[in-house]
Parts: structure tokens; C-alpha cells; sequence
């Protein structure tokens, strides 16, 4: 049903321009969209601020998804 968000890339990591692994157990959805993250640690500092994160993400993802 739901697309993760930057190729399963983790999103906290895509803020900030680059790709990294996910584990499966830090997914979360948000306004509809699946994201993952690099784990439960990282996860924590995604929950902080994922609204700008995600704005971050979104434009870091056009920059970063062909590398």
C-alpha cells in the first residue's frame, strides 16, 4: 500500500544528503507517506523534527537519488 520514501533510503540521513541503510523496524508514516530510517537511534532525532527534515529530505533526494 505504501511506497517507502526516497528508495527505502534513510530520511533522516537524506536531510542531509546522503544514502544510508535502514532497518525495517524504524518505519513510520506520515501524512500518507512511508519512511524509514537508519535505526532506532537516528529514528529518535527524525521524531524531533520531521516536518523540516522531511522538507530537507525532499529537496536532497532530487539532488542525491541518481548517485
Amino acid at each position: 500500500m505504501y511506497e517507502p520514501q526516497y528508495g527505502s533510503y534513510c530520511a533522516y540521513d537524506t536531510a542531509s544528503g546522503y544514502k544510508a541503510p535502514t532497518e525495517t523496524n524504524t518505519w513510520a508514516v506520515i501524512n500518507g507517506k512511508l519512511y524509514f530510517n537508519y535505526n532506532e537511534k537516528v529514528k529518535v532525532r527524525w521524531n524531533k523534527d520531521q516536518s523540516a527534515l522531511i522538507q530537507k529530505a525532499n529537496e536532497q533526494w532530487l539532488v542525491i537519488k541518481d548517485k
